[in-house]
């Protein structure tokens, strides 16, 4: 990423292309989208919303409504954001939260959060929580600069593709109650009762489990890969 992020210092009228241009550009060039890469950016995608109705669809009294997305951010294709830019003179109000948020949710785009730029500064939303619940962070646009690293552990693609995963469902045996089919080990220990053949040197140390898996064969047992840490580099008889 670029080292410096250069800003304009005043942006007293502001209309929304000079915040696209001036501030959201750069910023998203700084963060690392860029148009057709793996961190693809979207401008002004157009939304149609299905009409809702009552009693018999009118395709006249009821026409399609539809919106157009300033911004999409996809980072490794599945996984979205959006930006809505906003004049810098006018306060950011509830529709302007309501709309970005509706862009968001949209069954085309199911942003995982959604931001408001404009000359008041940065507001980013998760949209799983809605429009009401309030911002998850606020930059005014004077401490900006200041609060780049703080964007970049939410807004950067690295950040976006290590906090929102793409989930896959386990429909596999559960190891138990709560638990998924396979279960990760992250630590633990190994201490020997017997083995064969015998080694009496075995009954005298501890394994220490570095890391592992525990899921269940076809006929319900549970097996355990692992890899162990031992004191010593070999056992003899």
């Amino acid at each position: 990423m670029p080292g410096v992020l250069e800003l304009p210092t005043d942006v007293t009228g502001f209309n929304e292309t000079d915040v696209r241009e001036e501030i959201i550009a750069p910023l998203l060039r700084h963060l690392g989208y860029r148009a057709g890469s793996s961190a693809n950016i979207i401008r002004e995608q157009s939304l149609r919303y299905p009409t809702v109705f009552l009693g018999r669809k009118n395709l006249l009294r009821d026409p399609p409504l539809r919106g157009r997305a300033d911004y999409i951010l996809e980072v490794e294709g599945p996984i979205r954001w959006t930006i809505e830019a906003k004049p810098s003179e006018a306060p950011i109000s509830l529709d302007d939260i309501e709309q970005a948020y509706s862009y968001a949710c949209h069954p085309e785009v199911r942003a995982v959060l959604f931001v408001i730029i404009s000359g008041e500064g940065v507001r980013v939303y998760q949209t799983n929580r809605g429009p009401s619940n309030g911002p998850i962070m606020i930059v005014p646009y004077s401490e900006l600069p200041q609060a780049i690293p703080r964007i970049e552990n939410i807004l950067s693609p690295a950040a976006i593709h290590r906090d929102h995963p793409e989930i896959t469902l386990d429909d596999g045996q559960p190891i138990g109650p709560g638990l998924r089919s396979i279960v990760r080990m992250v630590t633990g220990f190994v201490e020997f009762g017997e083995c064969a053949p015998d080694v009496p040197l075995l009954r005298e140390i501890t394994l220490f489990i570095d890391e592992g898996a525990l899921e269940r064969a076809e006929d319900g047992k549970l097996v355990a890969y692992v890899r162990t840490r031992s004191p010593f580099r070999s056992v003899t008889s």
